[in-house]
């Protein structure tokens, strides 16, 4: 009977390890994930110490105590960093080292000078508590994320609590005893890896899974050289913007002549020169207001809750300063304008029919000498 129960206690650590081997693949298929690595080492962790404790090897007690709190050690922290690896942070290594050499030398102590295995137990339990409150702490960001990555960390803090139900278990009787039994501690441990355990296994792969989606997701919605929003993405963007506002405007602005800078300078000045209008384009508007590259040298900004004579003036500050931009450091010699559509619509009035009055403005800017502002009764 003795042999059946540490068989069966021996499935959570086979558990752990198969999960383990689980996340070591899907690391295999795309080395890039190297968050999938260090929760496939935390599983694997895990089950190691596992099986050394329930199986009492190696049998000198006082190493198989020490080695088990090692290896349960870089369990968390390999967990940790997995966490704030996929949260896009830098692991705080000082915090995660501390915690480990302070948690070793309390397990030493309480092995070889006053043997305990409640203040053992204490110990490792806080330690893996409080490196997951670090870790969680470094994330925090995940609790505004995707709906997984908020799932995600409420179920490590949850963790993290069941760490100190974990510690509080040792207090029934008979828990001085180091090894599997049948005391509280195990039965808490086992149903605390069972109902955390594979659950946050579960939700890190949908997290990683929705991340990976919503960083494909964003990258189709932005052109690729400038790094502000493709027509994809605008639509998108304007579609959300549309729903609060009452009226917008709408900015089209072309760069003039510049064919004859590509074949002048050629092309890949042409790019530097699109690169610094994006970023001009970025730092002179305001959060809600939506830029984007439209086609080759043309961008559209939409501008929500804004009347046609501020956006006359917003275009004007935009044109004046391409006009003054400094892109000597380019090209020497390198100069650029840039003409201008605007106008102003209520907000039921279909984008792409705003598109088309301030395309045939900007038309009409170009014909009349470039470097200018069209608007619906005016110009300048």
């Amino acid at each position: 009977m003795e042999n059946f129960g540490t068989w069966l206690a021996l499935a959570q650590p086979g558990v752990s390890i198969l999960i383990a081997a689980l996340l070591a693949l899907v690391w295999r298929f795309d080395t890039n994930l190297r968050h999938f690595m260090s929760v496939s080492a935390a599983f694997l962790f895990y089950g190691l110490g596992m099986v050394m404790q329930i199986t009492l090897v190696p049998a000198h007690l006082p190493l198989n105590i020490m080695l088990s709190g090692v290896v349960y050690l870089s369990a968390a922290v390999a967990l940790c960093h997995g966490l704030v690896a996929l949260g896009g942070k830098r692991a705080p290594w000082l915090a995660f080292s501390a915690l480990f050499a302070l948690t070793l030398a309390i397990r030493a102590y309480y092995t070889f000078l006053e043997p305990d295995n409640a203040t053992r137990v204490y110990a490792l339990q806080f330690a893996c508590a409080a490196l997951l409150v670090v870790a969680g702490w470094r994330v925090r960001h995940f609790r505004k994320g995707l709906g997984s990555e908020r799932l995600l960390y409420w179920l490590v803090m949850g963790f993290a609590l069941s760490f100190i139900l974990r510690a509080l278990s040792t207090i029934e009787a008979g828990s001085q005893r180091y090894g599997y039994d049948t005391t509280l501690y195990w039965v808490v441990t086992q149903i605390t890896f069972y109902g955390f355990g594979i659950c946050l296994a579960v939700v890190f792969l949908m997290a990683s899974a929705s991340r990976a989606l919503h960083i494909i997701r964003q990258a189709s919605y932005l052109d690729p050289l400038t790094g502000i929003n493709n027509r994809a993405g605008f639509r998108t963007l304007v579609r959300a913007a549309l729903a609060g506002s009452t009226y917008y405007a709408l900015i089209i602005m072309d760069i003039d002549h510049f064919k004859k800078v590509n074949d002048r300078y050629g092309h890949a000045v042409g790019d530097k020169v699109l690169v610094q209008l994006a970023r001009l384009l970025s730092h002179g508007l305001r959060p809600d207001d939506v830029a984007a590259r439209y086609g080759g040298e043309e961008f559209l900004i939409f501008l929500p809750q804004t009347d046609g004579r501020t956006a006359l003036v917003v275009a004007e500050r935009l044109r004046r300063s391409i006009e003054q931009m400094d892109l000597s450091s380019i090209a020497e010699g390198l100069s650029c304008t840039a003409s201008f559509g605007v106008s102003q619509f209520d907000a039921n009035h279909p984008v792409d029919q705003a598109y088309r009055k301030v395309d045939a403005l900007l038309y009409s800017a170009k014909a009349d000498g470039r470097n200018r502002i069209y608007g619906d009764a005016s110009s300048s």
